[in-house]
């Protein structure tokens, strides 16, 4: 968590910028770590929040942010975001159409909204 460059550390969501937590350790803490554990809530749970930065920019960061986690581990760091080959993965070329999609649907909301203020 720490090593992000673009995640806020924080236990408040709901914002435009992305923002990352561990809720156990965080707006969980007063809570039993036995009631957490019955519902279903593990320790090492990370939320994330994502916002409206760029969607490669941010699955960059948490990428580098799990390779020194990886690392600091004793393990060999992988990158999530490439394919053998070195290329963009299957994964990551769907989020991004999907993300395309849905900013496209955005700004046509967007213009209807204005349209229909307009008049």
């Amino acid at each position: 968590m720490e090593t992000t460059k673009l995640y806020k550390i924080t236990v408040s969501f709901g914002s435009v910028t992305s923002q990352i937590s561990l809720p156990c350790f965080m707006s969980h803490a007063s809570i039993p770590s036995e009631v957490r554990k019955a519902r279903g809530l593990p320790d090492d749970l990370v939320r994330i929040s994502t916002g409206v930065e760029d969607v490669t920019d941010l699955l960059r960061d948490l990428d580098e942010a799990m390779q020194v986690a990886m690392r600091t581990a004793g393990m060999e760091p992988q990158s999530y975001l490439t394919d053998a080959r070195g290329g963009a993965s299957e994964r990551e070329w769907l989020l991004e159409q999907k993300v395309k999609t849905l900013e496209s649907k955005l700004r046509q909301l967007g213009a209807e909204v204005g349209a229909a203020t307009a008049e």
